[in-house]
């Protein structure tokens, strides 16, 4: 995780999932659903983008959505633009309240 988005930091705990979307042959595209418990400094610096609550609730696989906690969840073009790379386009959330990031990501 921290490979591909270095924002992260040095995470606490982290429980995510991966596959693939579309059938072989041919080029895939792969998908990351993750929920990260960050540093409260990490936290910090990624509230610092104002990020503002967010008017859906992200869409992650079962075993990862189970693992989000409680709160009001904050999101951002500053925020998501902390993570995204070349080949990684996510959607980013951080809770209002915890030092807990989600990502749902897709990549290539």
């Amino acid at each position: 995780m921290t490979s591909r988005f270095p924002a992260l930091g040095t995470p606490i705990k982290v429980r995510w999932m991966s596959g693939t979307l579309g059938t072989s042959p041919g080029p895939s595209t792969y998908w990351i659903d993750a929920v990260v418990w960050v540093t409260p400094e990490v936290g910090q610096q990624l509230r610092a983008t104002s990020p503002q609550p967010s008017p859906e609730a992200p869409t992650l696989v079962a075993g990862v959505r189970a693992e989000l906690p409680d709160g009001i969840l904050l999101t951002s073009d500053a925020l998501r633009s902390r993570f995204q790379t070349a080949s990684w386009w996510p959607t980013v959330y951080i809770l209002k309240d915890a030092d807990v990031v989600v990502i749902s990501a897709l990549g290539e």
